[in-house]
């Protein structure tokens, strides 16, 4: 989040996108603001809790998140159309991420690996060990302990 990273947060998630969602200059969208929420039901059904939500000024991504689960009865599918219809409430591109050591056959949903989230934080946390912030070493042991996923 940027209230607590600041630039090391924004580059961290702005690097993330970038190898998710081409053709978006990510760094200059979340300059303009953004917030992350988790665990989120976009339009209040429970059914339907995506694990993060990226909303910017000009879009709205859904992260679902796994790791040694698979996916539910038509996940992605539900999740598509509860985060393109809050998009569309809110005038914002929407977008769905799979993040997961597994890909999705679903064309309208990008397929993200843990080695992508690994590979943007160690852009987030490109300076030299003994120059690193507080939250560039948070973000590079973060990178270390998502390899093994």
């Amino acid at each position: 989040m940027s209230e607590f990273g600041g630039e090391a947060s924004r580059n961290f998630l702005g690097s993330y996108l970038s190898s998710a969602i081409a053709g978006i200059d990510w760094s200059r969208e979340l300059e303009r603001g953004y917030r992350i929420e988790t665990e989120i039901c976009p339009l209040g059904d429970a059914a339907d809790r995506v694990d993060l939500i990226v909303e910017t000024t000009s879009h709205l991504i859904g992260v679902e998140v796994k790791i040694r689960a698979g996916l539910g009865r038509q996940q992605l599918e539900r999740y598509t159309a509860s985060i393109a219809r809050r998009a569309e409430l809110q005038n914002l591109s929407p977008q769905i991420v799979l993040l997961a050591p597994f890909r999705t056959k679903l064309p309208e949903v990008v397929s993200t690996t843990w080695f992508d989230v690994a590979r943007a934080a160690q852009v987030a946390s490109y300076d030299r060990a003994a120059d690193r912030s507080f939250v560039q070493r948070l973000i590079d042991s973060f990178a270390a302990h998502i390899r093994k996923f």
